[in-house]
C-alpha cells in the first residue's frame, strides 16, 4: 500500500512539473518562475482531488477523458484568478496553446504511467468466496468496471476453507463477498502465514470501522467509531461552503438556466419549473425544485414511482437534461435557503422514505445532514445501484465527511459531467447477462 502511495504522489509531482514546463516553453517570460510553480500546484491540486492519480479502476480511455476534464476545470480556475487579479495571464492564443501543449504532453505521460502501474500492481490473482448471490453479484462488478489490480481466478460457495486450502498457491488474495461462518478465522491464518491479501465486503458494522480510532489504556486497546452526527464546526463550515459554492454557480450558470428554460418551452406543453416535496435533515419536508424533464402531470394515473434509466414519462429535452443534470441546476435556489447542501445524500419522496426505514434500521441515519445536489452514492455508484449499495455510500460520507471531502466531490462531480464514459462507469462490451455461478466457468474463473 505504502509503494502505491509513493506512486501516486510521484505521478501526481511529474504530472505538475510537465503541466509548468509546458506553460514555461509557450510563454517564455510573459510569467515568473513562481507563477510557473504556481500553475503546475494549482493542476496537481485539481487532479488530486478529481481522482486522477487512482489508476486501479482506470484504463488508457478513461483516464484521457478524466485528464482532460481536469486541465478544463484548471483553465477555468486560472480564468477566475485571472479576473481578480490574482494571477497574470498570457494572451488568449498563447494560452491555449499552452493549454493543448500540456494536456498532450500529459497523455502521453498517462500512457507510460498506467503501463508502469499495471506491470508493478496489476494481474493479482483474486478468488470470491460467500454465498452464490452474493458471489456472482461481486464477480460482475469486477468484470464490468475497470479494474486494473485484479483478475478473477476463482469463485468459491461452499467448504470455503477447503477450497481456499486447495488452491492456495494458484491465487494471491481472496474477497470476502459475504458471510463464511467459522472458516473466516482458518482462511485468515492460511493467507496471513502465506502473504496472501485479505479484502473485505463492507457492510454496516464493518464500515463503522474505516473512521475509527484507536485508544490504549494500559493492556487495553479500544477501537472508537465515530458517530454520525457532524459537530458545530463541521456543520458551520459546510454552510459556508454551500452558500459560497451555491452563489458562485449562480453567477456563472444563469445564462444557462435562461437558455433551458426557453428550451423547456418550445419542447413540451407544461411549465418549465417542477416542484416535489422531499425529505432532508432530520426528516423536514421541503419542495425540491428543478427544471420539467418529463411530459406535464407524468405521476397523473401511476401515482409515486421511481424513474428509471429508460423512462418513458421523460421528454427527448429531458433526456439530454438528465444526462448533463442541468435539471439540477435550480436546486441552487434550495441550497441558499438552507433546504439542501451542494454535497450530501440525494433527497427522497416522503413516501419512498417510509418503504426504505423499513427495509433497514439504519435509514434514518443519512438525515442527520441535510439532503445534496451531489453525493457519493451519485459519484462513485451507477444509475442502477441496489438499494443497499446507496445507503452503504451514504453513511460512509456522514463517516468520512471533511471540508476537503466535500471540495473533493464537487470536483469528481465535474469531472462526470464533463466525462459521459465516467458516468456510465461501466465496460458496455461486458456480459451484463451471468446471473448464475455455473456461467462464470465460460470466463475460465474455477468454480466450487
Amino acid at each position: 500500500m505504502e509503494y502505491r502511495r509513493l506512486f501516486h504522489i510521484f505521478y501526481l509531482a511529474i504530472s505538475a512539473i510537465i503541466f509548468s514546463i509546458s506553460f514555461a516553453i509557450v510563454c517564455d517570460k510573459s510569467l515568473s518562475t513562481l507563477q510557473y510553480a504556481y500553475i503546475g500546484g494549482i493542476q496537481a491540486l485539481v487532479a488530486l482531488m478529481a481522482g486522477n492519480h487512482h489508476f486501479y479502476n482506470k484504463s488508457y480511455k478513461t483516464l484521457t477523458y478524466v485528464t482532460s476534464s481536469v486541465q478544463l476545470i484548471v483553465f477555468v480556475i486560472l480564468t477566475i484568478l485571472a479576473a481578480f487579479h490574482l494571477i497574470r495571464y498570457p494572451d488568449w492564443p498563447t494560452l491555449l496553446l499552452a493549454l493543448l501543449l500540456a494536456t498532450s504532453c500529459t497523455h502521453l505521460y498517462n500512457y507510460l504511467a498506467l503501463y508502469v502501474y499495471r506491470k508493478i500492481f496489476g494481474g493479482k490473482r483474486l478468488c470470491v468466496i460467500g454465498h452464490e448471490d452474493e458471489v456472482v453479484k461481486s464477480v460482475v462488478n469486477l468484470m464490468k468496471f475497470e479494474n486494473m489490480i485484479f483478475t478473477v481466478t476463482h469463485a468459491f460457495t461452499t467448504d470455503f476453507a477447503t477450497n481456499v486450502s486447495n488452491y492456495l498457491d494458484d491465487i494471491d488474495a481472496v474477497y470476502f463477498a459475504g458471510e463464511v461462518g467459522r472458516d473466516r478465522e482458518v482462511i485468515y491464518t492460511m493467507l496471513i502465514r502465506e502473504n496472501k491479501g485479505i479484502y473485505n465486503a463492507v457492510y454496516f458494522r464493518s464500515g463503522l470501522e474505516i473512521q475509527s480510532s484507536i485508544y490504549q489504556f494500559g493492556d487495553d486497546i479500544f477501537l472508537g467509531f465515530k458517530t454520525f452526527q457532524l459537530t458545530k464546526v463541521e456543520r458551520f463550515f459546510k454552510r459556508m461552503f454551500d452558500i459560497l459554492i451555491s452563489l458562485v454557480l449562480l453567477m456563472l450558470t444563469w445564462p444557462i438556466m435562461l437558455l433551458v428554460a426557453l428550451a423547456i418551452k418550445l419542447d413540451s406543453k407544461g411549465p418549465v419549473f417542477y416542484t416535489q416535496q422531499r425529505v432532508t435533515m432530520n426528516g423536514r419536508l421541503f419542495q425540491v425544485l428543478k427544471f420539467r424533464s418529463m411530459v406535464n402531470n407524468a405521476e397523473g394515473q401511476s401515482g409515486p414511482v421511481l424513474a428509471t434509466s429508460n423512462d418513458s414519462r421523460v421528454t427527448r429535452l429531458g433526456q439530454f437534461l438528465r444526462a448533463t443534470r442541468l435539471d439540477e441546476l435550480p436546486q441552487l435556489f434550495n441550497i441558499l435557503r438552507g433546504d439542501m447542501s451542494i454535497v450530501g445524500p440525494r433527497p427522497e419522496r416522503p413516501h419512498f422514505v417510509e418503504q426504505y426505514e423499513k427495509q433497514s434500521p439504519y435509514y434514518h441515519l443519512r438525515h442527520r445532514v441535510r439532503a445534496g445536489l451531489t453525493g457519493y452514492a451519485q459519484i462513485y455508484g451507477t444509475y442502477n445501484s441496489d438499494f443497499n449499495s446507496k445507503l452503504k455510500y451514504d453513511l460512509l460520507y456522514i463517516q468520512r465527511y471533511s471540508f476537503y471531502f466535500d471540495l473533493k466531490l464537487v470536483l469528481r462531480t465535474l469531472n462526470i459531467l464533463l466525462d459521459k464514459l465516467s458516468a456510465k462507469g461501466v465496460d458496455e462490451n461486458t456480459d451484463n447477462k451471468i446471473t448464475s455461478l455455473k456461467q462464470l466457468e465460460a470466463y475460465s474463473i474455477v468454480v466450487k
